[in-house]
């Protein structure tokens, strides 16, 4: 009886949700109407209308539950962490929005599990839908830092060998950026567009090793930085960076193949006894058959 009334109530508040969806927002309208002459942008309104139905349930109910509890859901633990987390990820979800989102899930799984009249369960897949949001951002970062790990040696050798030819660092990486659309030049490319913004190359710079978050673009930053400071030779600098990443790479994957091969012995093991059994079964069989006869 208890879980019947727990799954109306979120049918019910779902329904709610989907219902004010599709009522117009005051507020909107208010400011819109004080902003006065404000252009419309019409290809935004389209382009959330060509989005999937269940896409615009998930924004309306995320909206709502930031609305009406952003304040307790923005308590706790510091949001800065979180943002460099989303940030690294690629992602231009605020911290807020991904706490939402691990709510909504959480009610998601846990409405679906009531199905099931198994209070166990319900509690199992409420938490799993709790974590999921977090499992999921990790490894969209996780992915892309691989990229750029591996993007980043050829960006440099691509950039030693324009440089001697352009009028500085920023003209040898606005022509890289033109050719090539890969995630690593799309990073550089932010950090062009915020130095033509009067943003201190140095203060771009870093921003995009905070923005991406792997060690060997921090490196490279840092060198970029103090050859620039000290007037010294530009590509000769990228050529040492790129050989110096390809070597840790390589340094990595020997890592990964040693552990590689110590993980194996477990498996090696298994597979090795269930050969021998499958060979030797049948003859100590026909053994202990002998051995009972006598």
């Amino acid at each position: 009886m208890l879980s019947k009334i727990i799954l109306f109530i979120a049918v019910a508040a779902l329904i709610i949700m989907i219902i004010e969806m599709w009522l117009p927002d005051h507020e909107k309208i208010m400011l819109e109407r004080l902003e006065g002459f404000k252009i419309y942008n019409a290809s935004d309104k389209q382009r959330k209308m060509k989005l999937p139905i269940y896409e615009r349930i998930f924004k309306n109910m995320e909206i709502l539950l930031i609305r009406y509890f952003g304040e307790q859901i923005a308590r706790g633990r510091s949001l800065a962490p979180l943002k460099n987390k989303l940030v690294q990820a690629g992602l231009d979800t605020e911290p807020i929005q991904h706490r939402a989102q691990r709510f909504i899930f959480a009610l998601l799984f846990g409405g679906l599990a009531m199905l099931s009249y198994n209070y166990k369960l319900v509690i199992v897949v409420t938490i799993v839908g709790f974590i999921l949001p977090d499992y999921l951002l990790s490894k969209r970062m996780q992915a892309r830092q691989l990229r750029l790990k591996n993007e980043i040696p050829d960006f440099c050798d691509l950039l030693a060998a324009v440089f001697p030819g352009c009028n500085g660092f920023e003209d040898a990486v606005s022509r890289i950026c033109e050719r090539y659309h890969t995630e690593i030049a799309k990073e550089f490319q932010r950090t062009i567009d915020e130095i033509n913004a009067n943003i201190s190359k140095k203060n771009a710079l870093r921003a995009m090793a905070t923005r991406c978050g792997v060690p060997q673009i921090d490196t490279l930053v840092s060198q970029i930085i103090q050859t620039d400071m000290l007037g010294t030779e530009m590509s000769e600098t990228l050529r040492i960076q790129a050989q110096n990443m390809r070597e840790m790479r390589k340094q990595e994957s020997e890592t990964k193949a040693r552990k590689a091969s110590v993980g194996l012995i477990l498996p090696t093991f298994f597979l090795l006894f269930t050969i021998l059994t499958v060979i030797a079964g049948p003859s100590i069989l026909q053994f202990m058959q002998a051995m009972q006869a006598f």
